[in-house]
């Protein structure tokens, strides 16, 4: 004769339950800390690479206009305003508080009107926000190089970039 086992499979018991929703609670805490930190470190995360972004990008177009001079550069530290002249075109960079603006004046511009500079009160000539710092050393101009020095800061984060810019045309300033 067989015998027939019978099998006792009532559920789970209260406690079991207890525990289960227990430690399902313990991990969904772990799982919104996470996410919470997450969220926070991918915001300044953005924040750093936007103010490199906006670094880079101004760089790039102030060296374009340095790259190019064959006439003259000037800086006045003073007025953080740099004067940068080639065969065609007159470039005016200027850092008002925190904007940085620059205007491009063809031959024909007056001298008053090169001297008046790029800031407009409406903001059409800005460049760049957020920019602390705007310097352009000519101390080694003679050897074909100039040094651009920037430098921004955003909501707690600071970027900087000083680099050389070769000047193409640097045989008109020896």
């Amino acid at each position: 004769m067989i015998e027939e086992k019978m099998v006792r499979n009532q559920g789970m018991s209260l406690i079991e339950l207890l525990v289960a929703v227990a430690v399902l609670g313990i991990a969904m805490i772990g799982i919104t800390a996470l996410l919470g930190f997450s969220s926070k470190y991918f915001a300044n995360s953005s924040k750093e690479v936007e103010i490199q972004s906006e670094l880079q990008t101004t760089f790039a177009l102030i060296n374009n206009m340095v790259v190019d001079a064959n006439v003259s550069i000037t800086f006045d530290s003073g007025s953080k305003k740099a004067t940068i002249v080639n065969s065609t075109t007159t470039y005016v960079v200027q850092l008002s508080g925190t904007k940085l603006y620059a205007k491009a004046y063809d031959a024909s511009a007056s001298p008053s009107e090169i001297a008046a500079g790029p800031v407009d009160s409406n903001g059409n000539n800005l460049v760049a926000d957020h920019i602390v710092a705007f310097s352009l050393d000519k101390t080694h101009i003679a050897d074909g190089y100039v040094t651009l020095h920037l430098k921004a800061s955003y909501s707690g984060r600071e970027a900087e970039m000083a680099r050389n810019v070769f000047l193409r045309n640097a045989y008109a300033f020896s």
